[in-house]
């Protein structure tokens, strides 16, 4: 359920459409749309789904500036022990206006799950769009980030300077493009399904790591660790 100001475009992971319509149902589908139901096989500690959201913005009830706006999750599911049950979290997030308080929604920006969605996005449309329209669309997002919140003269590149909350963002874009999840050249499709589904279902510093390995040590002395 959401607050009306907010409709849901759809979720990508480890899950099935049930195909339930309401009014928090978007138009916009992204992943499997058009619903506000999901079904899954197994719900595990380490579950991870992406959902996304739409701004609704309607000229006749415009979004309350300084209001809330509310999510609200409903988790029906049946334990180990046989027993049902229900679980109800909701969520609240204040509204800023794009056009006056940036600020506050660039303080708010998470740029490792934004980095972790995109990744989804991009290999949910990989499976039905050509690889290059894929990348030239994830090269359109980032410049659009860019313009929105970067800081920047015209006509002179090296004025361009991140908020330190986006400064690993464009980062994890190029190892994104780069990577086995969009590069499909020498490998078999089924390790392009594998990789692919990995990144579906692992967690956000899973998704990270295969994103863009880190490095936790080096040695040019001694034997290899």
């Amino acid at each position: 359920k959401t607050s009306r100001e907010l409709k849901v475009s759809g979720t990508i992971g480890q899950c099935v459409s049930l195909g339930v319509k309401g009014q928090s149902v978007s138009d916009t589908e992204i992943g499997l749309g058009g619903t506000c139901q999901w079904k899954m096989c197994g719900l595990y500690p380490n579950t991870s789904l992406g959902l996304f959201f739409e701004v609704v913005n309607q000229h006749n009830a415009p979004i309350p500036q300084g209001g809330r706006g509310y999510l609200q999750f409903i988790t029906q599911y049946q334990h180990s022990s046989g027993q049902r049950r229900v679980r109800v979290t909701t969520v609240a997030r204040n509204w800023a206006d794009a056009s006056t308080n940036i600020q506050h929604i660039s303080a708010g920006f998470d740029q490792e799950v934004a980095a972790v969605l995109m990744g989804r996005i991009a290999v949910y449309r990989a499976e039905t769009d050509d690889g290059p329209d894929v990348l030239r669309w994830l090269d359109r997002m980032l410049i659009r980030l860019c313009q929105k919140f970067g800081e920047y003269h015209k006509d002179d590149p090296n004025s361009f300077r991140f908020s330190e909350n986006f400064s690993l963002y464009p980062q994890f874009m190029f190892h994104l493009r780069r990577s086995q999840f969009l590069q499909v050249f020498n490998n078999s499709p089924d390790e392009t399904s594998y990789y692919r589904h990995m990144l579906d279902i692992e967690d956000l510093t899973q998704s990270l790591i295969m994103i863009q390995p880190i490095l936790y040590s080096y040695s040019f002395h001694g034997p290899p660790e």
